[in-house]
């Protein structure tokens, strides 16, 4: 279940930052169809489960604090800092990235 959750929650995260140039081409993705502010709404939920399902079914301090900052920066964004929405984003996904690269090398060694 958890990983159902990451990798719907990664695939999703990646269509809403290619969201403009797909609905220009026309592709249906799930970003596309249902709208940014659902998109991103969806990707919430996904977030908070991913943490219900870290603490209460994994025992994980570890993944529930990874879930909670990733809430944090869903929603607080600090958009006004980059010029551009996509700046923003590439910011947020490099931010993900390093978390659970860290969070990779620490969890491992730590069943």
């Amino acid at each position: 279940m958890f990983h159902w959750l990451a990798v719907a929650q990664d695939q999703l995260f990646g269509e809403v930052i290619d969201m403009d140039d797909d609905a220009k081409v026309g592709k249906n993705t799930t970003a596309v169809k249902v709208g940014k502010l659902r998109a991103q709404q969806l990707l919430l939920v996904m977030s908070l489960c991913g943490m219900l399902v870290g603490y209460a079914l994994l025992a994980s301090m570890y993944l529930t604090t990874y879930y909670a900052l990733d809430i944090l920066l869903q929603v607080f964004p600090a958009s006004k800092r980059w010029s551009s929405i996509q700046e923003y984003k590439l910011a947020i996904f490099k931010m993900q990235v390093m978390l659970r690269v860290v969070y990779m090398f620490y969890a491992w060694p730590n069943p």
